[in-house]
């Protein structure tokens, strides 16, 4: 959980989106499928370590069949999300 200062009587909680990227790296310049928003955490380093391991789980799980034949890679990011309260 994050806060920043803000003036008197505001604070934003932070919260962190996980975005994932399926990427075929077969032609010259990477193709990469729509984000596909996966999550949302307190922290930067858990949402970072979930990137890790669903991109671990999506390669060798869900698209192990064309995972060598397209040469898939995963490219994620966490989006600090901020609420007002």
């Amino acid at each position: 959980m994050t806060w920043r200062s803000n003036p008197p009587g505001y604070r934003i909680f932070m919260k962190y989106l996980l975005i994932l990227y399926v990427c075929s790296y077969t032609a010259d310049t990477p193709k990469c499928n729509n984000e596909s928003i996966t999550g949302s955490f307190d922290n930067w380093s858990t949402c970072i370590n979930q990137g890790y391991k669903q991109s671990h789980f999506l390669l060798n799980e869900l698209y192990k069949e064309d995972f060598e034949d397209e040469k898939l890679a995963i490219r994620f990011s966490c989006r600090e999300q901020g609420e007002t309260t």
